[in-house]
């Protein structure tokens, strides 16, 4: 049975880690970078359901007359939307005027503000 001598082979074992340590964090570092998601950054989340067919574009046409041109919104079912981004103030919430009113248990919403505790 043949062996294999780790111990005297570690040397080339850590300049492989650390070739790949510091490959990893040049990649990290050139562009497209890892954004933070909503979890660390300010914003509103929303689950949105509605009674009739509204399609995605229509959403998104909607929050972007709202000033809103940045919402990433997704489809999570039938007639069901995710809606993501930034804090929603009291002149935004005009969308309750665009669409139907949904009571609190259809609309599951999450804000995450700037102040952290």
């Amino acid at each position: 049975m043949r062996t294999l001598d780790l111990v005297g082979t570690r040397k080339w074992f850590f300049l492989f880690s650390g070739t790949l340590v510091v490959a990893s964090l040049v990649l990290l570092a050139i562009p497209p970078t890892l954004r933070p998601g909503i979890e660390f950054t300010a914003g509103t989340t929303t689950l949105v359901r509605f009674e009739r067919d509204v399609s995605q574009a229509a959403l998104r046409t909607a929050y972007a007359d709202l000033g809103h041109p940045e919402a990433r919104i997704q489809s999570t079912g039938d007639r069901e939307y995710l809606i993501r981004n930034s804090v929603l103030s009291v002149p935004d919430n005009a969308l309750i005027e665009v669409y139907p009113t949904p009571t609190p248990d259809d609309c599951p919403t999450a804000e995450l503000g700037t102040v952290l505790l």
